[in-house]
């Protein structure tokens, strides 16, 4: 080996690692986060928004537009839509009950975002764990996802997933992204 790979090794190994959160803090952040986020999931206007575009889906030329401009260019005139109706300004009004709450977004039954505060990294989750393992075939379910590293808030969290009911069927997801920091 190069007395450069080594120099590099040596630091790397030398390097401290960020201290993971231990199962304590993320029982402790999710128990008393879930009961507001539950209460959050049955707002009328997070359902209301949800039932709206369910009715009225987008169709998928149309999803994959807003999704490379979700992506690639960030906030423009069709993702403002998601950031300032009924359920993003609900998910605002619960941010100071909630102070661990970095993201929270709200998905309709294929996966797509209906409402955010603020924006969150994708337009598209139908194919993610935090929206399947949820909607759970119409069966909604609380769904945890692993802790790890936000990639936009470069702070540990967990996502937790919990499904939006009304009348007894579920119709869409909400997703909170929470510091365990």
């Amino acid at each position: 080996m190069s007395k450069t790979v080594l120099l590099l090794l040596a630091v790397f190994v030398a390097m401290p690692s960020p201290a993971l959160p231990s199962q304590g803090r993320i029982g402790e952040v999710v128990q008393k986060s879930l009961p507001l986020l539950e209460r959050l999931a049955a707002e009328k206007s997070v359902i209301q928004d949800i039932l709206v575009r369910n009715a009225t889906p987008l169709p998928p030329t149309e999803v994959q537009k807003i999704q490379r401009e979700w992506t690639e260019i960030g906030i423009s005139d069709l993702e403002r839509p998601y950031l300032h109706n009924g359920s993003s300004e609900e998910m605002r009004r619960y941010e100071p009950w909630i102070p661990v709450m970095l993201k929270c977004f709200v998905l309709d039954c294929r996966g797509n975002v209906v409402g955010t505060a603020p924006q969150c990294n994708d337009f598209v989750h139908g194919t993610m764990d935090k929206f399947l393992k949820c909607y759970n075939r119409g069966r909604g379910r609380v769904y945890l996802s692993p802790a790890g590293l936000d990639v936009s808030t470069k702070i540990y969290s967990i996502q937790v997933s919990v499904p939006v009911f009304c009348e007894g069927r579920t119709i869409g997801v909400l997703v909170a992204t929470l510091s365990l920091e």
